[in-house]
């Protein structure tokens, strides 16, 4: 039971938390009184169908919820009887280009764009790597910790490879792209050293971007650990002359 993992009894809020990222994570489900509220979004990583959330429950109302690369599907079902003949507002969030308040009676369905997380403000400013094809040389990774957590422009999730030995990442930029440097947050567990290479094909890389020893920015501070905050973490930024290539080795 629990894949052979101590203890070895079913971790409730631990399946729990899982479940609720499709159900209020992807989803954007936020609890309102008056409203049926989301804000949806989707990984590319997820494929192009997504998920479906099927019979998600407000005051009576029942709604399936697709959430798929370009669109979700708000489409609802009988439930209560007392609410059956009247219809449910559905808010979209305002950052939604097609955020507001929509009426939908029982067999309605409302098609609304999904949030892309390698399409926002953060890619436009210079973040070539977000959201992109990643591989590692490691077969195995802390539970969580998985090599897409390098790109996905989020302090709160990580790549830890298992072993101590050195690994590498590979990322597909998908396209050739200019690059001049690399921001790197180690989190709490910095590398000795790291190198960035790059090249035209995943497996040929012909150029050395930079190659140098990490410098500890955040060294444990036993005052601060004791504070609930959002710690930066261990950050190094590395320019160098601008190269073109597709894949990009670190």
């Amino acid at each position: 039971m629990n894949g052979g993992t101590n203890p070895a009894y079913s971790f409730l809020t631990g399946h729990g938390g899982f479940l609720q990222v499709f159900t209020h994570g992807l989803t954007g489900y936020r609890f309102r009184s008056d409203v049926f509220y989301l804000n949806p979004s989707l990984p590319p990583q997820l494929g192009p169908d997504g998920f479906i959330v099927k019979g998600m429950k407000w005051r009576g109302a029942v709604f399936d919820v697709q959430v798929a690369l370009n669109m979700t599907t708000i489409t609802r079902r009988s439930g209560s009887a007392d609410v059956d003949a009247q219809d449910v507002t559905v808010q979209i969030a305002s950052t939604n280009p097609k955020g507001g308040n929509y009426p939908l009676g029982v067999g309605g369905t409302l098609q609304v764009p999904t949030r892309r997380p390698d399409l926002n403000a953060t890619v436009v400013a210079g973040n070539l790597a977000q959201c992109k094809p990643v591989i590692s040389s490691n077969t195995t990774t802390f539970p969580g910790q998985y090599p897409v957590a390098a790109v996905d422009s989020s302090n709160g999730t990580a790549w830890q490879p298992s072993l101590p030995s050195a690994a590498y990442m590979v990322v597909d930029l998908q396209s050739q792209q200019s690059l001049s440097g690399v921001h790197i947050n180690w989190g709490g567990l910095p590398a000795r050293s790291f190198e960035v290479r790059l090249g035209n094909d995943s497996s040929n890389f012909n150029f050395s971007a930079v190659q140098m020893e990490v410098q500890i920015s955040a060294p444990y501070n036993e005052t601060l650990a004791t504070m609930v905050d959002v710690h930066p973490g261990n950050m190094t930024t590395a320019n160098f002359t601008s190269i073109i290539g597709r894949y990009m080795s670190d």
